[in-house]
């Protein structure tokens, strides 16, 4: 097991030692956390969302967020469901264009209960910007809805 050595200590210091702090101990396990479980318990902590991109103005297929994927759920509906599984997110968010193609995006997050923004078609950046402000987010998960395998 490792042990937290402050800086100026005379013995060797293992190159990890530097990231572990008395503060990380966990007094139920009586052991130091690893960095891992640092970053969940952080996460939890704060405004943890994930912004899913979508817009039904693909070139190579559009509408393909909204095409069946496993039974009656769409890509979108798919992604949606599969990252409000997950434990450390407070929030997933529906982010979409303000172009009328992507009024069905709409029309499904207000069927199925889903958080949606609409922001700029041409800067997707200043869309989870202004979505993360209007919900407001701490942590970011950017995710995208035409990709259904998110785990």
């Amino acid at each position: 097991m490792l042990e937290w050595m402050p800086y100026g200590s005379r013995k060797k210091k293992h190159p990890i030692s530097r990231l572990l702090r008395p503060e990380k101990l966990d007094p139920i396990r009586n052991r130091t956390r690893s960095l891992g479980e640092d970053i969940l318990i952080d996460m939890k902590k704060a405004g943890t969302h994930a912004i899913i991109q979508a817009r039904m103005g693909s070139t190579r297929l559009p509408g393909k967020v909204l095409l069946p994927f496993v039974g009656e759920h769409t890509f979108l509906e798919w992604v949606v469901d599969r990252l409000r599984t997950s434990s450390v997110l407070d929030n997933v968010i529906v982010a979409t264009t303000t172009n009328p193609l992507d009024d069905a995006i709409e029309a499904l997050c207000v069927r199925r209960g889903y958080e949606y923004f609409r922001g700029s078609e041409e800067d997707v950046l200043n869309r989870y910007l202004e979505a993360a402000q209007k919900f407001g987010s701490q942590l970011i998960v950017r995710a995208i809805s035409d990709n259904p395998l998110v785990d």
